[in-house]
């Protein structure tokens, strides 16, 4: 008989036939550990935000420095690929492995700062509200009188 399938045929009683079937399982191509259950996942992210700048908050940088920091709920899963994307008026700036950014020679005036957690294919997994701050730059055009 099969290893796959073995039929066994039990009592013949007045012209009555019971069949009885038992199976085995066989894993596919003999690939051991095909049925096995996949470890859990871990939980989806709950939430991403920026933390600093705040909102309407004012940098006051003559080099146009802005410094960044990302909070992600649960913590961001960088083993599995997971990196943060941030954007810059809508313009993707960077995507690392890291909850800070430092971002350089920002020009002043009204910016708007978003974030999103990205997977190791580079789909978005949960994406931040945006952020509204100002660059402050010293100009020679406003000296103090």
């Amino acid at each position: 008989m099969s290893d796959r399938l073995r039929i066994a045929v039990q009592g013949c009683i007045a012209g009555t036939l019971a069949l009885v079937f038992l199976w085995t399982a066989i894993e596919p191509s003999g690939v051991p550990g095909a049925y096995a259950q996949t470890p859990a996942q871990s939980p989806p992210y709950t939430s991403i935000s920026i933390v600093a700048p705040t909102d309407e908050e004012t940098v006051h940088d003559n080099s146009g420095t802005v410094n960044v920091r990302i909070a992600v709920e649960p913590a961001l899963q960088r083993g599995r690929g997971d990196r943060v994307r941030l954007s810059l008026d809508g313009s993707p700036l960077a995507t690392l492995e890291s909850d800070t950014f430092t971002l350089t020679d920002v020009d002043r005036g009204a910016h708007v700062l978003s974030a999103a957690v990205i997977d190791a294919e580079g789909r978005e997994i949960v994406v931040s509200p945006g952020v509204t701050f100002h660059m402050w730059r010293a100009s020679v055009l406003f000296r103090r009188k």
